[in-house]
């Protein structure tokens, strides 16, 4: 069967499910909910290490890798991102429901969605879903945030994994709930990230996976990629 690839700026559930083509059967048998936050884990810690040091090299893949796990992760709990993203950031930021954010995310909790923020423009594609995120957070997004945007990435990761550990051990529906948040916070927060790197989030994706598999270019992946330095497990 013929698989239609995602164009360079395609919806993003469009590239949720492309990615599933490309690793879903590695990540089902080899990795588990716990292994996949690990990888966003290793590849956000690298980013904070480039920002640490001014660095620009490796940025675009690591980015990459970041949002390719979380769209793992996203499979694996069945979770529509891009109608998630669109119903936690309705154009606003959803803490002051301000564009541009008036608040900086200092509110304590969410507020809840007014029927008109419900039926704004949704942005689709991944290039659309990025400058959203410019138009509510235009500060914070420079070269001399970097240090700072990329730390907020890290430590949206590790609420993603608190909230799943909490999940795993209990089974309770309110942590998947959790998990949902986090996770859309992490994308959110990787846009943040690219634009801070002055990159197209949808150029790259196409450039490391328009081809399928960023390692063996095969669709699905016949090396059983775990990361750049290990062997293949298959």
């Amino acid at each position: 069967m013929d698989v239609i690839k995602p164009a360079v700026d395609s919806h993003l559930q469009e590239w949720q499910s492309y990615l599933n083509l490309i690793y879903g059967y590695v990540n089902s048998w080899y990795y588990q909910s716990s292994d996949i936050v690990t990888r966003m884990h290793i590849y956000g810690g690298k980013l904070l290490k480039l920002a640490r040091k001014g660095q620009y090299e490796k940025a675009s893949e690591y980015i990459s890798m970041v949002f390719s796990w979380a769209m793992a992760l996203a499979n694996k709990f069945n979770i529509a991102m891009a109608d998630k993203i669109n119903e936690f950031f309705p154009g606003v930021c959803p803490y002051c429901q301000q564009k541009p954010c008036s608040c900086g995310t200092r509110a304590i909790t969410r507020q809840p969605i007014t029927t008109q923020q419900m039926n704004f423009e949704k942005p689709e594609s991944i290039g659309q879903f990025q400058k959203m995120f410019v138009s509510i957070y235009p500060h914070g997004q420079r070269k001399e945030d970097m240090m700072l945007v990329s730390a907020h990435l890290l430590e949206e990761i590790c609420e993603v994994d608190e909230a799943l550990q909490n999940f795993h051990s209990t089974s309770r529906n309110v942590f998947q709930e959790e998990i949902i948040t986090e996770l859309v916070d992490v994308v959110a927060n990787l846009f943040a990230v690219a634009t801070c790197y002055n990159m197209s989030l949808a150029d790259e994706m196409f450039r490391y996976f328009s081809d399928g598999c960023h390692i063996c270019k095969h669709l699905p992946c016949q090396c059983g990629y775990v990361s750049t330095k290990a062997k293949p497990i298959l």
